[in-house]
């Protein structure tokens, strides 16, 4: 029998646990939808109404005007808390993030700049900040967040693993395009 739950986050071990106890009395071969859509966050439809995907991410030198920043540090995403809800930090780059590379823009939310950047691990999340792993036990980030987050972090493992061409064995280079986004 194939194991339909192959592959179900360790968010609610328990459902997992009392599905497979289930599956195995029946005896049948059931072929179940995945468990948890919660756990499916990374596609289009958890996308918040006003975001758009570019085309071709971009590296933005001009870092201090207005956009929403996705601040990963390792597995986990760095989130403003306000009022005990956790929001990607809007704004001009933190005064407290160095930049070692610039960020990759690769979208827009309503109008302004989306932003990606990799936070070193010796940084401490300074007050008002916090990390959240992307596989956390305790959902505390929406899915429209959790699917920016994950864009960005599946954008900047892209860049940092394909150098190379597959092809030809050639350096790639990053494609400029001319960016949609208010500034």
């Amino acid at each position: 029998m194939a194991d339909h739950l192959l592959g179900a986050s360790c968010k609610h071990p328990a459902t997992v646990a009392a599905l497979r106890r289930q599956l195995s009395r029946s005896g049948d071969d059931v072929a179940l939808p995945y468990p948890e859509t919660v756990n499916l966050p990374f596609n289009r439809q958890a996308l918040p109404d006003g975001f758009e995907l570019f085309p071709t991410p971009q590296l933005l030198t001009d870092d201090e005007h207005e956009g929403v920043w996705v601040l990963l540090q390792g597995g986990t995403v760095m989130l403003q808390t306000e009022e005990n809800q956790l929001t990607l930090p809007e704004g001009p780059r933190p005064e407290w993030l160095p930049l070692h590379q610039p960020p990759l823009v690769f979208g827009a939310l309503n109008g302004h700049p989306v932003r990606v950047v990799s936070v070193p691990h010796d940084i401490v999340p300074p007050a008002g900040y916090c990390t959240e792993p992307f596989n956390a036990f305790q959902e505390r980030i929406s899915a429209d967040l959790m699917t920016i987050a994950g864009i960005g972090k599946q954008l900047l493992h892209w860049q940092r693993m394909s150098r190379i061409c597959s092809h030809c064995g050639g350096q790639l280079e990053q494609l400029q395009e001319v960016l949609g986004i208010n500034e």
